[in-house]
């Protein structure tokens, strides 16, 4: 007898718990999910304290730093053909704010980790629109955010830009 309303209680208080929890509003759980996944980048990136040479990483701040400067694509002063233009038109920006090299790295490693994060709205967004329960689209919101890919969201290559000879 008193194990069963021992067990009873403990269901109420689990109900309970699970009754606040989903009182909670969908977008303070998505803003907590980008703000976590949003800082766990950022520590991660600045733990970073050079960028790695791949050829990616030389090209795509060679070309935001060409955009920012003479509005072509351009490497080493030479025309680039056919590489991605997303995200060096997007980063540009940064060239144009900062001279600084390092600065510029940093700040493109945050705009990197800011995006990255922003993966859990549209995430969300397709699981309401399949109808799915909200808690669902939380935790695909999440595992959205969470998936290894990620850590390549702080590897940019700003510093090699810069000493890349042009301008």
């Amino acid at each position: 007898m008193a194990v069963e309303v021992a067990a009873a209680r403990t269901d109420r208080e689990r109900s309970k718990a699970f009754a606040r929890l989903a009182a909670v509003p969908a977008w303070v759980w998505l803003a907590g999910i980008m703000a976590a996944s949003f800082g766990g980048r950022l520590i991660a990136a600045v733990g970073r304290p050079a960028p790695y040479y791949l050829p990616d990483e030389y090209i795509y701040p060679s070309l935001a730093r060409s955009f920012a400067e003479h509005g072509r694509p351009l490497i080493r002063g030479v025309g680039a053909h056919f590489p991605a233009l997303l995200e060096p038109v997007v980063t540009a920006p940064v060239w144009l704010a900062t001279s600084d090299p390092v600065t510029a790295f940093r700040l493109t490693q945050g705009l990197h980790a800011a995006f990255i994060s922003l993966a859990a709205i549209p995430a969300f967004l397709l699981c309401r629109r399949l109808a799915l329960p909200q808690w669902l689209g939380i935790a695909v919101a999440a595992v959205a955010v969470a998936v290894p890919d990620g850590v390549y969201a702080g590897s940019p290559l700003p510093v090699a830009a810069r000493s890349s000879g042009t301008g």
